[in-house]
């Protein structure tokens, strides 16, 4: 379950050369940059609306940067170009990343009392001490 597992952010530094970066689909319910860097393999993904402000792509190509990504995901939380860096606010806030997490137990949590009780209402019991 996602809440069991769900961890704070753990910052972690990847640097290298852009050897290509994708522009952000505004279309996309989700868009984001994916940023490849040479002689690494994985796309790392910067998502656009984590962030107040993010460089343009295509000021990325051939530039060395410094990544930071969620330790053992590609999902970038900072990102350095020359002397600019831009950040995510799980960067500026790792334990952001489980302030929803909570908030969602808790209502799960709200609305499964809520059923429970709805079915022993509604459903036909004995209770003890009542008329048969």
């Amino acid at each position: 379950m996602a809440f069991t597992t769900a961890a704070p952010a753990n910052p972690v530094a990847v640097e290298g050369v852009v050897e290509s970066a994708s522009s952000p689909d505004a279309s996309s319910k989700y868009p984001g940059i994916d940023v490849r860097l040479a002689g690494d393999p994985p796309a790392y993904r910067l998502e656009v609306t984590e962030f107040a402000s993010v460089p343009d792509a295509a000021a990325l190509h051939g530039q060395p940067v410094t990544l930071w990504v969620d330790d053992g995901t590609t999902h970038v939380l900072a990102i350095r170009l020359a002397s600019q860096t831009f950040k995510s606010g799980w960067m500026d806030n790792p334990k952001a990343k489980l302030e929803g997490n909570y908030v969602a137990a808790v209502a799960l949590g709200v609305v499964a009392l809520f059923f429970a009780w709805a079915i022993w209402w509604v459903i036909p019991h004995k209770r003890p001490g009542s008329p048969e």
